[in-house]
């Protein structure tokens, strides 16, 4: 009637937050002249009617896995965390999703390597309700990186004087720290080139190849080798003096030539040495004799 009011009419169901389609329930409802309830001079119907909500057409969102790098150091490189780079998440959700990539060596080392696990997108956190259908997703992948570390070798310089004996020169490989250096339990084979000498030189001694291994595997791509070349100095030797002298010989003149080779040696040489030289003289006529002939 005119005046009446419906008033405190209550729904079942009528507030929603999902996709879906609920049904609402008029529970309860009382009329009011305005002082007084006049609810009791009313036969009540009640219609009861529904909610739907759709899936967001437009809700598009980009979810991308961070990147990360780092120098070789032997254990895995992982990065799990991601960024939301494209769209907006409706009020009180949240993603829940990790990446899953992990390398270890420099070679595995390429684009798109730190993939997205299973996205889901939670309404009320971590045990809300899966919302994830409401979103159209394009998940991307991140890149991990590993570069090479960074190893030197030094040649030695060293000087010998000659002995007669093979000399070399080694190399040391510098200490290694956080970023640099060779690992724990990783070692070298280094190939130098004119690291050996015997004779008097003064020669550059340079690498000429470097493997790096651990328990038998070769890990060389894993390092950026720096070579610093190094030199072996071979000089004559001093102190020592060794004389040679030819024979003296005489005859009685015959008409033939007076010859002798076989010189002799005072003092002596080093290990391996040896002397050949002859004597070159030859005199006939009496008058050829002559101090150091």
């Amino acid at each position: 009637l005119s005046g009446h009011k419906a008033e405190n009419v209550t729904l079942i169901g009528a507030t929603q937050t999902f996709v879906g389609t609920y049904p609402v329930q008029v529970d309860a409802v009382s009329i009011s002249d305005g002082r007084d309830d006049m609810t009791s001079n009313y036969s009540i119907t009640r219609v009861n009617g529904q909610i739907i909500i759709n899936k967001a057409t437009d809700k598009a969102i980009t979810i991308k896995a961070k990147d990360a790098a780092k120098v070789y150091d032997g254990t895995p490189l992982t990065e799990p965390g991601f960024e939301l780079t494209e769209g907006t998440l409706f009020e009180g959700d949240e993603i829940y999703v990790e990446a899953t990539g992990s390398i270890t060596e420099v070679s595995e080392s390429t684009a798109g390597n730190n993939p997205l696990g299973k996205i889901v997108i939670r309404h009320g956190g971590a045990d809300g309700t899966d919302v994830t259908e409401k979103y159209s997703i394009t998940p991307e992948a991140g890149t991990l990186t590993i570069t090479k570390r960074p190893v030197t070798i030094n040649v030695e310089n060293k000087e010998f004087s000659y002995n007669g004996e093979q000399h070399s020169v080694g190399y040391g490989v510098a200490k290694a720290d956080q970023n640099s250096g060779l690992l724990k339990d990783h070692k070298e084979k280094v190939t130098l080139v004119n690291d050996k000498q015997v004779f008097v030189c003064d020669e550059a001694v340079t690498v000429s190849s470097v493997t790096i291994e651990a328990d038998g595997v070769d890990k060389t791509g894993n390092y950026e080798i720096i070579s610093n070349p190094g030199r072996i100095k071979i000089i004559a030797a001093t102190g020592r003096i060794v004389t040679v002298t030819a024979p003296s010989l005489s005859k009685v003149y015959d008409g033939t030539p007076l010859t002798a080779e076989i010189c002799e040696r005072s003092d002596t040489l080093f290990p391996g040495d040896e002397v050949y030289v002859n004597a070159t003289g030859s005199v006939t006529n009496v008058a050829d004799n002559q101090a150091g002939n």
